[in-house]
């Protein structure tokens, strides 16, 4: 009977991992039954939690130099800790099992896998994770997850340049550069337009509202051009014609890279919607601006 005597978390706290952890639950639930106390739950649990913190310490001592990587580097391990945190009973320790791992896991892809479960399991769970104490990171996974797939796309579309990874949190301005990115301009063979409508998925905003007012800007620019280059010819007709030249050229060149911008972004929409779009820009309602003419 010393096993009874001798406390159980002396025996297992440093042989536990999430791969051999559930092998143990007949001994746990034994040694609890036998000591007489009815907490076979609540030590299940802080085995679990014991396990985990083993196989992430384990984990992070093999762990190389850090790099993003696309592809998960390790998948069984996650499927081991999700397995595991189903045998924890109480939902705020299991949520901070999924926060922990979803912190510790190598950055790109094993990370975004980590936070999305955690995500999703506070998405199911949020009313029923009571615990003070998890109140703050609850915040933090809803916060951070989409903050991390945006990253993780950056780098998926080969857009990991700073200037745009120090916008993963401010979509909409990531959003406005992306389409401003020269790429456009070159027609590689990225889809921006794909891009930008996965990252306003990810952070619950309209990409219509903000590529409407990308058309507006770009087409009243590009018709305040065609509609003053007549005026301008007339003021200038005596005047230095390389100087005339200069400025022109300057000018229809921007003109025309706002022309393939906004021809970008309306290819990507349905046809009778980009006509309608067009339509409505050139020929504005009786009593409405047109800001092409302002």
């Amino acid at each position: 009977m010393s096993i009874v005597e001798h406390p159980l978390k002396d025996t297992l706290d440093s042989e536990l991992n999430v791969d051999n952890c559930e092998s143990w639950f007949p001994l746990i639930q034994m040694h609890t039954t036998l000591k007489g106390s009815r907490d076979v739950s609540q030590n299940n649990d802080y085995f679990c939690m014991s396990a985990v913190k083993n196989s992430i310490a384990e984990y992070k001592s093999k762990s190389e130099i850090e790099i993003w990587h696309l592809q998960p580097t390790n998948n069984a391990f996650l499927k081991s800790i999700l397995r595991l945190v189903k045998h924890v009973h109480n939902l705020s320790k299991a949520f901070l099992i999924l926060y922990f791992v979803s912190n510790y896991a190598p950055d790109g892809a094993d990370q975004v896998e980590a936070s999305y479960e955690c995500y999703k399991f506070v998405m199911t769970n949020e009313k029923l994770i009571v615990d003070p104490k998890c109140q703050e990171q609850l915040k933090k996974i809803k916060r951070n997850y989409p903050v991390i797939k945006t990253q993780h796309l950056l780098h998926a579309y080969g857009l990991n340049d700073d200037d745009l990874i120090k916008l993963v949190e401010y979509p909409s301005e990531l959003i406005h550069r992306l389409y401003h990115h020269e790429i456009i301009l070159k027609g590689g063979k990225l889809d921006i337009n794909t891009l930008v409508k996965e990252i306003a998925e990810l952070h619950d905003i309209k990409e219509e509202k903000i590529q409407f007012k990308l058309l507006q800007m770009w087409l009243s620019f590009t018709s305040d051009m065609a509609s003053s280059d007549n005026t301008l010819l007339d003021e200038t007709l005596y005047e230095d014609q390389n100087i005339v030249g200069t400025v022109g050229v300057e000018d229809m060149s921007t003109a025309a890279e706002n022309v393939k911008r906004a021809n970008y972004i309306l290819a990507s929409w349905p046809k009778d919607v980009a006509v309608q779009f067009l339509i409505g820009h050139m020929y504005p309602p009786e009593g409405m601006t047109n800001t092409s003419k302002q």
